[in-house]
């Protein structure tokens, strides 16, 4: 598939996602951190439409348009009340896409440093796919609204944590990335020192995560980081995102779809990383650091990789000669030492952005972004 074909495809996918949603709909903000779905629209078209259009073409976009659509310049709050109406809004899109379309095919390699290898073509689609991911979690965030308490007749059946039993090996391997379609934050690869350690062969299950909340996990605090425990008892946190419990003590989960029973073989989702090293911590065990992640996805040491983003250890940070590209805010914003790395993918993420060396960020509280755990020890 040629990379316009590709920017096409994601285009639909963005707009398939929203069909059936009213003007109501498309402009409710359904979590304090995620934008309404309208906004996405407009964004993902502006965006794209941005970099095509203005900074390789030279014809600058309305200021207005790129006032209500570029983050920094809207107050995610502010941002639904602004939108237009649903017809106008995919009319606008629609011509957006069509100009870019048109514009892209009189576009070569001389024109512009951007497009050679492909790189804008490559980093506008990933961008829209990261953006089709929120708006899952968009619709997430609408399902756990909107879903009704029901009752289960089945219980799910806790288990004890499987604990890591894969020995990595302390050789050398580069991790980062070289390739054209490589975010400015995996740049340059190198060879970062690192000792053997165990690593479990997949992300804990929902019913390993279930024993964690029989023997008190959230309330021992011991198990519990300083930071993350206050947030626990300020939020009464008690259990995953997305649990919910009958009257009966049943646990069921709320999935986009709606309620669903907890299957307990699945990857437990829905958490924070504070409750990611709680369990951790429960099981005798710790995060990976992303590279030990990295290096045991290389070797294909991992299993069930991108069913859920798994935390890691770390906070993001430049690699040695890290240079911000194909602007400063893609990355540089997020270098604060309080965007914590996730690596993987969920059953969200597209194939273009399962790669090994991709880094994505969240901070500890985060618990919307379908991130689980994978243990490992020394």
């Amino acid at each position: 598939m040629t990379p316009l074909a590709q920017l096409r495809r994601v285009n639909r996918h963005v707009r398939d996602l929203v069909t059936g949603w009213d003007n109501e709909q498309l402009t409710t903000q359904y979590h304090p951190d995620l934008s309404p779905m309208g906004w996405h629209i407009g964004h993902t078209a502006v965006v794209e439409a941005y970099w095509v259009c203005e900074v390789v073409g030279r014809s600058p976009l309305p200021d207005d348009v790129k006032r209500l659509y570029f983050p920094e310049t809207s107050p995610r709050n502010d941002r639904g009340a602004q939108l237009p109406s649903p017809g106008r809004l995919f009319s606008f899109c629609d011509q957006l896409q069509t100009d870019v379309q048109r514009r892209a095919h009189s576009l070569s390699v001389h024109d512009h440093e951007l497009l050679r290898d492909d790189y804008l073509w490559h980093f506008l689609n990933q961008h829209h796919w990261q953006h089709v991911e929120i708006m899952q979690q968009v619709r997430h965030q609408r399902a756990l609204r909107e879903h009704t308490p029901r009752e289960v007749s089945s219980r799910a059946r806790a288990r004890a944590p499987c604990l890591p039993t894969i020995r990595v090996p302390g050789s050398r391997l580069n991790v980062g990335s070289a390739d054209a379609n490589a975010f400015d934050n995996e740049c340059p690869p190198h060879v970062p020192a690192l000792t053997a350690f165990l690593v479990s062969a997949r992300p804990a299950t929902n019913a390993e995560y279930l024993r964690f909340i029989h023997a008190g996990g959230y309330d021992t605090p011991a198990y519990w980081d300083p930071e993350g425990w206050a947030w626990r008892l300020k939020k009464n946190v008690q259990t995953p995102l997305h649990w919910r419990r009958t009257g009966n003590g049943a646990f069921y989960t709320v999935e986009i779809g709606g309620p669903a029973p907890l299957a307990e073989d699945l990857p437990v989702s829905g958490l924070s990383r504070y409750e990611a090293t709680a369990f951790a911590r429960y099981a005798g065990c710790r995060l990976p650091h992303e590279h030990e992640w990295e290096r045991a996805a290389r070797l294909g040491l991992l299993e069930e990789t991108g069913k859920v983003w798994e935390w890691c250890a770390n906070t993001l940070y430049a690699y040695p000669g890290f240079q911000p590209f194909p602007y400063e805010r893609y990355s540089l914003p997020w270098l604060d030492g309080r965007h914590y790395v996730l690596r993987g993918g969920s059953v969200h993420t597209d194939a273009c952005l399962r790669r090994p060396s991709f880094r994505n960020f969240y901070t500890a509280d985060k618990r919307h972004v379908f991130a689980g755990v994978r243990l490992v020890q020394d």
